[in-house]
């Protein structure tokens, strides 16, 4: 991974035009900035009982969110856009920016050709919310001849919120496979992600203003998540720990033991959540306190579980073959079908996520019902 020094800017963003997508939003006479309908009747969202709306945009037909979903810090909601069907293979792509206040939606393009904004997180500074951004260019198979499957790419990239100029801060040195694809998380006032390189892991951490540090090495790839001061790596289920790093980069990680059979570990404040495999048709979920998780509480059982995420201190959303479950640790169980949710992130306790009404997506900040 090649690091880049603060002095060093990518090109200024520019506001992408208005296209004929935007003409189902509202606009204030000469000003060229579209503002979103809000969904007046929240009911129809589904998520009554379960998660309380804030605000619910819909957006434009032709607009859809990319993959990875949205984030929120609260004033505003950011998000990477799909290229639309014949995009040039040249052509940036472009991700959205939301004004919770108005509704006021700004495009804004990538900072290198044929880029798309793959994942986002948020970082909180002084000076106001650091967007950070991944961006990744596909690449032709003859480019990568020892990956089979699709390759990109990345760099990574830091910008002020309301500035909209980002600088790189860090670049792959290699191509790479779309599922090493780096993923930023959040833990405050920063952020970390994994790079991947045979196997092998790196962990990188970052404040906005500084540098990435390499805080570990020699890790195995698995799930990233963080707290204020340390960094955790959820391993396959054939290792069954995860892997505990100071952000302070003073020690080398500590490996964790979890139940045999354990997986997809992902760690939010003193507690940390994972599968458990109790037979080939049976999948539980799991939580037990740190230090040691040796010792878990099954909270939910599911024929399989694929992915499973915190929104909340006591609160996981979990995806079975059945759809989505709001699982809390008090044993409350909510579903929702796979058609209403999906791709929820939680920053600070706000939700952000998108809905689909028929052929519209509708963009969601809201909160879990106490």
């Amino acid at each position: 991974m090649k690091l880049f020094r603060v002095g060093r800017t990518a090109a200024a963003l520019g506001v992408v035009a208005v296209s004929v997508a935007l003409a189902a939003c509202q606009s204030d006479g000469d000003d060229p900035t579209p503002r979103l309908v809000q969904v007046t009747d929240v009911a129809e969202l589904g998520l009554s009982g379960v998660i309380s709306v804030d605000h619910a945009f819909r957006l434009p037909a032709g607009v859809r969110v990319a993959h990875y979903g949205a984030h929120t810090d609260g004033t505003r909601v950011v998000f990477g856009v799909d290229p639309p069907e014949g995009r040039r293979a040249d052509a940036p792509g472009s991700y959205g920016i939301v004004t919770l206040s108005d509704g006021r939606l700004t495009f804004r393009d990538a900072s290198q050709a044929g880029a798309l904004t793959d994942y986002l997180a948020i970082a909180a500074a002084a000076g106001g919310s650091h967007l950070i951004r991944v961006e990744a260019v596909e690449l032709p198979p003859a480019q990568c001849p020892d990956i089979p499957v699709t390759c990109y790419r990345w760099r990574i990239t830091d910008e002020l919120m309301t500035a909209g100029k980002p600088r790189v801060i860090a670049t792959g040195d290699r191509p790479t496979a779309a599922n090493e694809v780096p993923r930023p998380v959040a833990n405050g006032s920063g952020v970390v992600w994994l790079t991947t390189d045979h196997g092998i892991a790196q962990v990188w951490s970052y404040q906005p203003g500084g540098e990435p540090r390499r805080i570990g090495t020699q890790v195995r790839p698995g799930i990233l998540s963080a707290t204020a001061d340390q960094v955790w790596v959820g391993t396959p289920v054939d290792d069954a720990a995860i892997y505990r790093l100071p952000l302070s980069g003073a020690a080398a990680a500590i490996r964790v033991a979890l139940p045999p059979t354990a997986g997809l570990a992902t760690v939010a404040g003193s507690r940390v959540a994972f599968r458990v495999d109790e037979s080939p048709q049976s999948r539980a979920l799991c939580v037990a306190d740190l230090p040691d998780p040796r010792t878990c509480r099954k909270v939910f059982t599911a024929p399989d579980i694929y992915a499973l995420y915190w929104l909340g201190p006591d609160a996981l959303l979990v995806s079975a073959p059945d759809g989505y479950s709001l699982v809390r640790l008090d044993g409350t169980i909510s579903r929702l079908p796979l058609d209403y949710l999906y791709l929820v992130h939680s920053d600070g306790g706000r939700l952000a996520f998108v809905e689909q009404l028929g052929d519209i997506q509708v963009l969601v900040v809201g909160h879990l019902e106490s």
